[in-house]
């Protein structure tokens, strides 16, 4: 008798330290990990005269009417973004230029010079960063545009 209270005290410590064990090891590992509540970062494009980035052609026509650049993400235009780029304009007769602009709204510069491009000139918008609100800062490629 005194065997089987033995044995069964062991068996009922065991299963005890066992169970212990087992919310021990769940609690520690919970509390090893560390979870950071970071927001994804979104992707950012660059929408021009409401062409995609693929597309880089473009009418006289339609630079005649355009007025600024949309940073689009996930498929709507994103707001609170703060963009920064060079615009260089290069025309098939030699001349060209480069600018600078602050913002989605073109400068008066550069709204000039692309309502004075005609077809065979190009322009590309470089140095391309996008800023949101919470200071994430995306650098985007360069894009080239041929007026047609």
């Amino acid at each position: 008798m005194r065997i089987k209270s033995s044995y069964l005290l062991l068996i009922f410590t065991a299963a005890l330290l066992a169970v212990s064990a087992c919310k021990t090891k769940k609690g520690a590992g919970s509390a090893n990990v560390r979870t950071l509540s970071l927001k994804n970062p979104k992707s950012f494009y660059l929408s021009f005269a409401g062409k995609n980035p693929e597309d880089t052609l473009i009418s006289a026509k339609e630079l005649a009417m355009v007025k600024n650049v949309k940073i689009m993400s996930d498929g709507k235009e994103a707001k609170n973004i703060t963009l920064k780029f060079k615009c260089t304009i290069i025309k098939t007769s030699g001349e060209s230029a480069q600018l600078e602009n602050n913002g989605t709204e073109f400068s008066s510069e550069i709204k000039d010079q692309l309502k004075g491009l005609q077809a065979g000139d190009k322009f590309s918008f470089e140095g391309i960063r996008i800023i949101t609100a919470e200071g994430q800062q995306t650098s985007y490629p360069s894009i080239e545009f041929h007026v047609k």
